[in-house]
């Protein structure tokens, strides 16, 4: 619930719009997770200017010129005096990962929106010579047949299929050779984004975070991830793996992984072979994740909880995502019963609200 207040000037011309608590969710519309904010309406233009809204003066009556001066608000209704109004973004319904993404046709905005989110908040707390950079790269990749009908969550599958055939005569021939129609190899284009982390000004990659996709965890998609990790732990560069999926081939290592649903792995270039190993399952928060920096400077923290969450309510994936049914994956009976029973009061909830 957000209570709105605010002050006209002495032309009342504009008037002055705060956002004095929000609580349980946040504006998908929002720059920043919504605390308390200030906006300045000008009522020619429609135009807002977010800015801090230290305090507010109690018992306020609030004036909303017009329903654009907010920021998507939902059903607002119609009319002029407001105490409050009601933002219809559905949380999570679980603590921390949401299972039901990982299957969804929803993974690879997700997945994509959720790194730009990491690297901006990295932004806001690595030391000035240091910037955070989402990097994107395209692959075109070849498909074996049996999965060629299989549309890849984070890949488009592409299949150029041969035209009719053509005769063929040559000079004085009387015969007529026909062909025989072959396709093309299906294709997937891959779509990889990752995280790079560089110091300024001798523009030296410190370190690299990818959160892993499942196109990283099956087939020759292992293979290619296995290479580019070959390269990065060869170097001097720390590196940082995000896996958010149960499914799929888990990270190699030396020694099984602890028990865990996802897992975080920081290795850090000085401390190779040895890497940190994060681990937790669907009914915890994710953890804040360190990512070590050049020396002497000290490691900055990953807010990974803030950053899943900001993407997952920002976009409203909750209501979008089927919870009437299990979500895939290698769940124990305990953990599925738990999931179906969060996923069914959310799905109950929903439809309960309109």
């Amino acid at each position: 619930m957000a209570i709105v207040c605010d002050d006209r000037d002495e032309a009342g011309s504009r008037q002055h719009v705060t956002i004095v608590s929000v609580v349980a969710t946040r504006c998908r519309s929002w720059p920043r997770p919504c605390t308390s904010e200030s906006w300045l309406a000008d009522g020619a233009s429609g135009r807002c200017v977010v800015r801090p809204a230290p305090r507010v003066r109690a018992g306020h009556r609030p004036h909303i010129p017009s329903f654009g001066m907010l920021p998507h608000f939902a059903r607002i209704g119609v009319g002029r005096a407001w105490t409050c109004c009601e933002i219809s973004a559905m949380p999570n319904p679980f603590p921390g990962v949401d299972p039901y993404l990982e299957s969804s046709g929803d993974w690879p905005d997700f997945h994509l929106r959720l790194i730009t989110h990491c690297a901006e908040q990295l932004a806001d707390h690595l030391p000035r010579h240091y910037r955070a950079r989402a990097q994107e790269q395209i692959r075109l990749v070849h498909v074996p047949p049996d999965e060629s009908r299989t549309v890849t969550p984070d890949g488009t599958i592409s299949q150029v299929r041969a035209g009719p055939g053509h005769a063929v005569v040559g000079a004085g021939a009387t015969a007529t050779l026909e062909p025989v129609t072959i396709p093309f190899a299906a294709t997937a284009e891959v779509r990889e984004t990752w995280i790079e982390i560089v110091r300024h000004p001798e523009h030296e990659l410190v370190a690299v975070i990818e959160v892993l996709s499942p196109d990283n965890k099956r087939g020759e998609g292992c293979d290619r991830y296995d290479a580019k990790r070959v390269d990065f732990v060869g170097g001097r560069v720390h590196l940082i793996e995000i896996d958010l999926l149960v499914g799929g081939r888990r990270l190699p290592m030396r020694r099984p992984l602890p028990p865990a649903h996802y897992y975080a792995l920081v290795a850090d270039a000085a401390r190779r072979p040895d890497c940190e190993v994060y681990g937790w399952t669907v009914r915890d928060r994710l953890p804040p994740v360190p990512v070590p920096l050049a020396a002497p400077d000290q490691p900055v923290a990953l807010d990974l909880a803030e950053a899943y969450s900001l993407t997952y309510e920002r976009m409203r994936y909750a209501e979008e995502l089927d919870y009437s049914t299990a979500p895939a994956g290698p769940w124990s009976v305990a953990d599925l019963a738990w999931i179906t029973q969060r996923a069914r009061d959310a799905f109950d909830s929903r439809h309960q609200g309109g």
